[in-house]
């Protein structure tokens, strides 16, 4: 393996592990890890796969908090596999404001998804919301408090993850070569 791919889990690995501090609920590395791993790993395969076992691994040693509700889980990895895809349109322009507006989209899409999902877990589960249309809209409406949180860390975490990535790159560039 080389010393770039090292470098890129080493960060991820590194952020992962920043989820057992104490932090506000949603205040959370993972859609800057996905957009992370997109944006530098070459590999389609690695970019998807490094940050859902970096989350699972996190999620294993915190005791998989969503665990009473795997359909939800499920629906929350799979939603950072499609961030991790987007951050893929980032490969060829790393710039400030394209990593902010992808941290902004991803914040949406996680959002929007997850929130979409808990309203969908009415049709075979205990309902939090009637699976009506008022449902819908009340379960993204009570969500907008956490969708704050989310797009600060995703926002946070997408800076420290490519600022970082960047500075080791002009200070320490042998370890970004190929």
């Amino acid at each position: 393996m080389n010393k770039k791919v090292l470098l890129i889990t080493g960060l991820i690995l590194l952020a992962a592990a920043s989820r057992l501090l104490p932090h506000p609920d949603n205040f959370s590395p993972l859609g800057g890890i996905a957009l992370f791993a997109g944006a530098y790993f070459s590999r389609k395969w690695m970019s998807v796969l490094i940050p859902i076992l970096a989350m699972v691994l996190s999620d294993a040693l915190m005791g998989f908090p969503g665990a009473a509700y795997p359909d939800q889980l499920f629906t929350v990895y799979a939603t950072f596999g499609i961030i991790a895809l987007m951050g893929r349109l980032l490969q060829h322009n790393k710039s400030i404001f394209m990593i902010g507006s992808a941290s902004i989209a991803s914040s949406i899409v996680f959002f929007v998804i997850t929130n979409f999902m808990v309203w969908a877990s009415g049709f075979y589960a205990t309902p939090f919301y009637p699976t009506t249309f008022e449902g819908l809209v009340d379960c993204y409406v009570k969500a907008i408090p956490f969708f704050n949180a989310t797009l600060a860390g995703d926002l946070f975490y997408s800076g420290i993850l490519f600022g970082g990535f960047y500075l080791i790159s002009i200070n320490v560039p042998q370890l970004v070569k190929e």
